[in-house]
């Protein structure tokens, strides 16, 4: 799988983050992703305390679907949280591209640039999560399978901020979210970042 990390990524990086963004079955109001629950500052401020858990630089890899399947069109559609350059814009069919945060990180800790894989096969798009040495969810069942694989950190989103989440007994978005012993709340990265950092260091170490 094509996920933009491992032998073929930028040997500076030591850390590959990826995050699920929920949106093109249930738009940008549902709250799934986290991205819907933190407005642009607090998304990079928490990006970057999540990269401060390791040592060295960490990579930032999204995975999300869109209306359109140019980056022009990704573009004007928008990624909340995100900014496009406009002059790389075309109407080829994109599949891998970049972007920025909106609010640059204030840390070093965390590559400015970020990759972002659109529409992408979920197969693939499932592999490359499990992939990462850290998983962030979607209130999705794509992202919680994905999670179950990851042997990495998993922050999953909270489930109160949604206002779509109907819990039934066969739907995994929002159920099950203490899985593993790799499994937290987002917030813990705030409450709880000694914790997280603690863990980090000891699982790096085995795998």
């Amino acid at each position: 799988a094509r996920c933009g990390y491992g032998a073929e990524s930028e040997s500076s990086i030591q850390q590959h983050i990826a995050m699920h963004i929920r949106r093109g079955d249930v738009g940008e109001a549902s709250g799934y992703a986290l991205t819907q629950q933190l407005d642009p500052s607090q998304l990079s401020r928490w990006l970057c305390a999540v990269a401060k858990l390791f040592d060295g630089s960490s990579a930032l890899h999204i995975f999300t679907e869109a209306a359109g399947q140019s980056r022009g069109a990704l573009r004007r559609k928008g990624l909340p949280g995100f900014i496009f350059d406009a002059h790389n814009d075309d109407d080829e069919p994109i599949f891998h591209t970049t972007a920025k945060l909106a609010v640059p990180p204030t840390c070093k800790e965390l590559h400015p640039q970020v990759h972002v894989v659109v529409n992408n096969n979920p197969r693939e798009a499932l592999l490359c999560m499990a992939r990462a040495d850290v998983l962030i969810t979607s209130l999705s069942s794509l992202s919680w399978t994905a999670a179950v694989l990851n042997t990495g950190l998993v922050l999953h989103p909270s489930t109160k901020a949604s206002t779509k989440v109907h819990k039934v007994h066969w739907d995994l978005r929002d159920q099950y979210l203490d899985w593993a012993e790799n499994w937290f709340p987002a917030t813990d990265v705030w409450d709880r970042p000694q914790t997280l950092a603690q863990w980090t260091q000891r699982t790096k170490k085995e795998r």
